[in-house]
């Protein structure tokens, strides 16, 4: 008894006494840590605050507004915009700010993007879209034209506040780079200059469903991130307890400031009941089905065109070549839109964090780097927001990497002057050759019993969502699985620049299916590598005269009224186009055209039942081949 009233003594209390000072001076930290943005500029205004904004129809949107800390009174500066469904800042729980206090996390919501954009003179206001964040209203769907014209009004709102000099850019990665595309179409004559990044710029075709295949994957996923977003409740993928320990440390969407703010930031989520990604879709087939309660699909920047066009607004572009299909936006909207346009397509993710060279090692850096992407961008809006360039000295040009080459270059079309389009006929025995003389007049075929087992992987092109690391792994292995028709060496380097498209004389057991084909190079040790892909559903394989943009292939409208169930048995060319891509093979390797049936990991089956089998029939002089826009080295 008496040895452990001497513990108690000599050891519990001491630890005791140690442990209730640290969590005095814990909490004494969490509660003195000033958060970036909370003081005075020596305008005496506040670097960083909030407020709502009432709109046309008195519903009132959340806006933030971040000046550069040394902000002076009279300054007037310009402002670029960042609209978001994804919520506009966060607010910061406790355990966070004391996290911050000794130095072990990174200052929540003021980001190296904020901090550049002050640093540089600009005024950033970041939007939580109608419906979502802060924001009171519904939301029927993402960018309805209620939510573009809330942005006209924040524009307005902008230009005539008094750090204003009255030009507004608009900037962001994904969905608020969309947003800040379709600002065009708000017809705001202070908005000079916008910079969408990695968007969709048909979302149809180049996301949710490519060539007419529904993206699973991606739609589900975005669903479930958008509701809990929608919801302000745990919004990563995670465990109950680790999102516990999220919640704890960003208590979700942050209040407005006011002294009734947690009473107006818990009405704007109280019977908030917007419709799910996912129950917008449920019953969307074809790209011109009714699309969720408003039965309109506007959701897409490459519909805003015409406007677009007639804002005459600058715009920066970047994307990546494996980022879904953003590539083919860019250059869609590149060669169609008459506004000015520097863009840029890399080996880059989804927001530019990580290289996605296929050909380069897994851990190679991304080129260029973050802090020169933003550097780049700045450089872009200085130009019109600070400056005044004349609309004959505005640049139009795209700058492109060449994947295998690992250098960009720059040109004013595309593609690029010197790629012609070149035959490559698929051939018995799984041969690809460009000679005519190999051409046989003799009809051979290929049966090949689909597999629904074959896959891309989990970081393909298609999860992109995040901005994560995008992977092809070495696919000899996986190809076995597929139906695969291979050239001879190569006997000197080939450069690959633009839409390669496929025909294949093709009949089915089933009346629809999906193509899923794949363009690979083999190198000489056998290792097979991803280049681009092309899909489309075998009901969707008719050919539209008429195009809603410039592109290099044919095109599918993908619209109902253009479906065609096959006749099984019976044999027609099918049109597939690919990807773009800019790629450089080398001598010695061999180029391979794979043809899937399906890709498990991210697009829905079709059928959705049955087993088909195909049949592909080559030779008779070029039955099925494929076009590639290529130039020798």
């Amino acid at each position: 008894m008496m040895m452990k009233s001497r513990l108690m003594k000599y050891i519990f209390l001491p630890l005791a006494g140690i442990i209730a000072i640290s969590l005095i001076v814990l909490v004494g930290l969490g509660l003195s840590v000033k958060l970036p943005g909370e003081y005075e500029t020596p305008s005496g205004l506040t670097r960083y605050s909030s407020r709502y904004l009432p709109m046309r129809d008195g519903v009132e949107i959340a806006v933030d507004v971040w000046l550069p800390k040394d902000y002076q009174t009279g300054q007037k500066l310009p402002t670029v915009m960042h609209a978001t469904r994804y919520g506009r800042a966060f607010k910061v729980g406790f355990p966070a700010k004391i996290m911050m206090s000794l130095g072990k996390a990174r200052p929540i919501n003021y980001s190296s993007s904020i901090h550049n954009y002050n640093e540089n003179g600009y005024v950033i206001v970041r939007v939580d879209a109608r419906g979502s964040g802060a924001s009171f209203g519904q939301r029927t769907h993402d960018l309805s034209t209620d939510e573009l014209e809330d942005y006209g009004q924040v524009i307005d709102w902008i230009a005539d506040q008094s750090w204003s000099n009255g030009k507004v850019g608009a900037a962001g990665v994904s969905y608020p780079g969309m947003t800040s595309e379709m600002m065009t179409a708000a017809n705001r004559s202070a908005l000079k200059a916008v910079a969408p990044y990695f968007t969709y710029f048909d979302v149809f075709q180049m996301l949710s469903h490519p060539g007419g295949v529904f993206n699973q994957h991606f739609v589900s996923d975005w669903s479930d991130l958008t509701q809990s977003m929608d919801e302000n409740r745990c919004f990563i993928p995670a465990s109950k307890f680790d999102c516990w320990v999220f919640m704890k440390m960003v208590e979700g969407i942050r209040p407005v400031d006011g002294p009734d703010a947690e009473k107006k930031h818990k009405r704007a989520y109280t019977g908030r009941d917007n419709p799910t990604v996912m129950e917008n879709l449920e019953s969307v087939k074809f790209r011109d089905d009714p699309f969720g309660p408003s039965g309109t699909f506007t959701a897409s920047p490459h519909i805003k065109m015409p406007e677009t066009a007639n804002s005459g607004v600058a715009m920066s572009v970047w994307t990546g070549w494996y980022d879904s299909a953003t590539s083919d936006g860019a250059i869609a909207r590149f060669k169609t839109l008459s506004n000015k346009q520097e863009v840029r397509i890399g080996a880059l993710s989804h927001g530019g964090r990580h290289d996605t060279n296929s050909f380069a090692p897994v851990k190679a850096k991304a080129t260029p780097t973050q802090s020169e992407q933003r550097e780049q961008l700045m450089a872009f809006f200085d130009k019109h927001l600070k400056g005044d360039v004349p609309e004959s000295e505005r640049t139009h040009e795209l700058t492109y990497y060449t994947l295998g080459e690992n250098k960009y270059h720059t040109t004013n079309v595309w593609p690029p002057v010197g790629i012609e389009n070149k035959r490559w006929s698929l051939g018995a025995s799984g041969t690809l050759t460009n000679k005519p003389s190999a051409y046989t007049t003799v009809q051979t075929s290929d049966t090949y019993a689909v597999d629904f087992s074959t896959t891309t992987g989990p970081k393909a092109r298609w999860h992109s969502i995040g901005g994560p690391d995008i992977i092809y792994p070495d696919r000899r292995e996986e190809d076995k699985k597929l139906l695969t028709y291979t050239s001879e060496p190569l006997t000197q380097d080939l450069e690959i620049s633009g839409a390669p498209q496929i025909s294949l004389n093709l009949a089915s057991t089933h009346k629809d299916g999906a193509l899923h084909v794949y363009l690979e190079a083999v190198s000489v040790d056998g290792r097979v590598t991803y280049i681009t892909e092309g899909i489309l559903s075998l009901k969707n394989r008719a050919i539209s005269d008429e195009t809603p943009y410039e592109i290099d292939t044919v095109y599918h409208s993908l619209e109902r009224a253009d479906a065609m169930p096959m006749t099984p048995g019976e044999a027609e060319d099918v049109v597939v186009p690919l990807f773009n891509i800019s790629v450089l093979l080398r001598k010695g390797d061999r180029i391979r055209v794979a043809v899937a049936g399906a890709d498990k990991d991210t697009f829905a089956r079709v059928p959705e039942t049955g087993n088909p089998v195909l049949t592909i029939n080559h030779g008779n002089t070029g039955l099925s081949f494929i076009d590639l826009p290529q130039r020798w080295r």
